[in-house]
Order: C-alpha cells, then structure tokens, then sequence
C-alpha cells in the first residue's frame, strides 16, 4: 500500500487527487468517472470502475490458447471422457 496522502476539501466540496496517488491509480484519468461512497461517518471511497469498452480491451484475449490450437475438438474430446466416466 502506498503512503497516506492528506487533502484539503474546497469550497465547492472538491479534492484534488495527489500525483503520488495518481501514479498508482494508473487508470484514473482526466475526465474519468469515478464512484464515490461512504463508507461510515468518517470514511468515503472513491474507486475507478473501468467502462465496458476498457474492460474488453483489457480482458481481450486473455485465454488465448487455454483450449489448444481447436477448442471444438478439446471440448468434444472432454465431453466423450466425461460420458465415459458417467
């Protein structure tokens, strides 16, 4: 975890995210959205949910090749072993 990092609340209720946070927080961006919730009395979060589209291009092949060069063949060879076994 990353050192605690104190900032002020503004007039208008606003907080400027510190670089050192931003430098982990790496997916918080200008003109981002973020979640903001309360916790309990003292504590808010504020998390950075990624959009769909930032989701899928993360994820995007990211089991390629868990089923072998033909998936179809690798899954109708598991499901004769399977019926063999049941």
């Amino acid at each position: 975890m990353s050192e605690v990092k104190k900032v002020k609340i503004g007039s208008r209720y606003q907080v400027v995210i510190p670089k050192a946070v931003r430098s982990v927080a790496k997916n918080i961006t200008i003109g981002k959205e973020v979640v903001v919730e309360p916790v309990d009395e003292w504590t808010v979060q504020v998390k950075a949910k990624p959009s769909i589209e930032e989701w899928i291009r993360t994820t995007a092949g990211i089991a390629k090749g868990a089923w072998g060069k033909d998936s179809t063949r690798t899954l109708r060879k598991l499901r004769r072993e399977w019926d063999r076994k049941f």
